[in-house]
């Protein structure tokens, strides 16, 4: 129970009210179902974006090290800069989905349904 009350507090189903009754905790659910919506999924893709953003941006210097290597062999360099292409692909798609998390933070695709 603890777990399951857990994980509907970090997504901001439920919140965790002040006041208390005969020693213990009460909640109460999120009714809005937008702003439900808004805090679950912002909360997901904003940990996506964040442990992959972390990701590439560890490996880039690597590969470009390795790409630089005059004892690396010809395949390999080729290898690692379609390895590169796919990495920057990968950094145009994140901050995309970061400009999208953000814009959902906002409550910018909700404006006309509120």
């Amino acid at each position: 129970m603890s777990y399951a009350l857990r994980s509907l507090l970090e997504s901001q189903m439920v919140k965790k009210l002040e006041e208390k009754q005969a020693r213990k905790e009460l909640y109460v659910a999120e009714t809005d179902f937008f702003l439900a919506f808004q805090n679950f999924f912002t909360s997901k893709l904003q940990h996506e974006i964040d442990v992959m953003a972390e990701a590439i941006n560890k490996a880039l210097p690597e590969l470009r090290e390795l790409i630089l290597d005059e004892h690396v062999s010809d395949e390999e360099r080729k290898l690692s800069l379609q390895d590169l292409l796919k990495l920057r692909h990968g950094q145009k798609y994140y901050a995309w989905l970061q400009q999208f998390v953000d814009a959902l933070k906002c409550g910018k695709y909700f404006e006309d349904l509120q």
